[in-house]
């Protein structure tokens, strides 16, 4: 239970969460229009490692000050650390308004060298009703929609909130079936233009068949941290139904952070491949590095390096023009599955296509990288990648996979 004493702010001066509650009602009530804006400041982190928190409070009762003069007849708050709350009976007009003169006098105080950096914030907007609770969440989460999209402000959107309670099920629904054993598996053949089978890819389903770790499900995992109870589950029970799955590669899916976050990975590996009689070069992590950030470079090319003198083979997961080449630089992968929109831009862009040309010319020559085109529809888009790849690579070391040629096959578990 959390206890608030008083009803303001010491730091700032402002009304603390306390106060919105105890007011909240009283407020909509003499102003029926009203508006909730969840805010936080996107640097304030930074502010608070690189120039000490003394200046990280100065930010605060900076920004404090200019939100409480600006926005009139509102209650102004200070939720904790860097989040503030504002009711306001003013028009999405006027506050449009409001937030300009925000910002020019955010200019005025960067021209004056107050601040080392300028004050940057996020802001989430809805229409106050009386449910309290689902208002605040509704303005934050439109807040976080606003951060994670690189949007200053987000208005209430019911699309976007729907996206995210169908978001919720979906995330609930796959912990289930993990906790439950009831995960669903599917082989899916990969092959070469000579229509010979090369590598058998795991799809994971949920219990209804439907696929978990399309692009749109992916993300969601991802940002909600789940991926490493899948990515886990997952490997455990490939690697006890290699012989189901039958003789040559097995193409693995796996999250980097799944890599670098578990810490006793490497081990679970070895007693697995232990445990099952398995030959780690039978074996092909796919991996999707797109995400990776700067700090994390060299945590994700040492993890590659002990994966390999295990001896499992590497795989570089839906790779486009953003995909970093510093992973190749410092580690010897074995395949590159070439993102879908990225190849099918090049079809009809000339420039796209000489883009993935460059590409696949230094991974065949300096690399031996075999590449795997996936999403292949139809005979056309197979005749065409055999063309653009046919002066560099040999026929048989170009792979496809998609509903075209790939046929998918239920693994039975039980």
């Amino acid at each position: 239970m959390k206890v608030v004493y008083g009803n303001t702010d010491k730091l700032t001066d402002l009304q603390n969460e306390n106060y919105l509650d105890n007011e909240y009602h009283k407020y909509i009530k003499k102003y029926p229009k009203s508006y909730l804006i969840m805010m936080d400041l996107k640097n304030f982190k930074y502010i608070n490692d690189n120039f000490g928190h003394d200046m990280g409070d100065k930010f605060l009762v900076l920004f404090a000050k200019i939100i409480k003069t600006n926005f009139e007849n509102s209650l102004v708050i200070r939720l904790h650390g860097d989040e503030f709350a504002i009711l306001t009976g003013n028009s999405l007009e006027k506050i449009d308004d409001m937030f300009i003169i925000c910002k020019q006098q955010i200019d005025s105080i960067m021209k004056s060298g107050i601040l080392p950096e300028r004050i940057i914030y996020n802001a989430g907007i809805v229409r106050a009703d009386s449910n309290m609770e689902e208002t605040k969440q509704k303005a934050d989460y439109m807040m976080y929609y606003a951060k994670r999209n690189n949007k200053d402000i987000q208005i209430y959107d019911e699309e976007i909130w729907l996206k995210k309670e169908n978001e919720e099920i979906f995330l609930k629904k796959v912990m289930t079936d993990i906790n439950n054993d009831a995960l669903s598996y599917f082989k899916r053949d990969i092959y070469n233009m000579n229509d010979e089978v090369k590598i058998h890819e795991i799809i994971t389903k949920d219990s209804n068949e439907d696929c978990i770790l399309d692009d749109d499900n992916y993300k969601s995992l991802r940002r909600n941290l789940k991926l490493k109870h899948i990515d886990m589950h997952n490997i455990e029970l490939v690697f006890s139904k290699m012989k189901e799955i039958g003789n040559g590669e097995v193409l693995i899916n796996i999250d980097y952070r799944s890599l670098i976050t578990e810490k006793n990975l490497l081990d679970f590996f070895k007693i697995l491949l232990y445990l099952y009689h398995v030959n780690a070069n039978r074996i092909i992590l796919n991996i999707n590095i797109n995400s990776i950030i700067e700090d994390n470079h060299l945590e994700i090319i040492n993890m590659f390096k002990e994966l390999k003198f295990i001896g499992f083979k590497i795989c570089i997961d839906k790779y486009n023009n953003i995909t970093p080449d510093i992973v190749f630089e410092n580690v010897d992968i074995d395949y590159i599955k070439v993102d879908k929109k990225y190849w099918k831009n090049s079809i009809n862009n000339m420039k796209s296509q000489n883009m993935l040309l460059s590409k696949l010319r230094v991974f065949n020559d300096c690399e031996n990288i075999i590449p795997i085109f996936t999403s292949i529809d139809n005979k056309e888009e197979k005749n065409y990648i055999s063309k653009i790849c046919a002066s560099m690579i040999k026929q048989e070391n170009i792979l496809l996979a998609g509903n075209f040629i790939s046929k998918e096959t239920k693994i039975k578990i039980k």
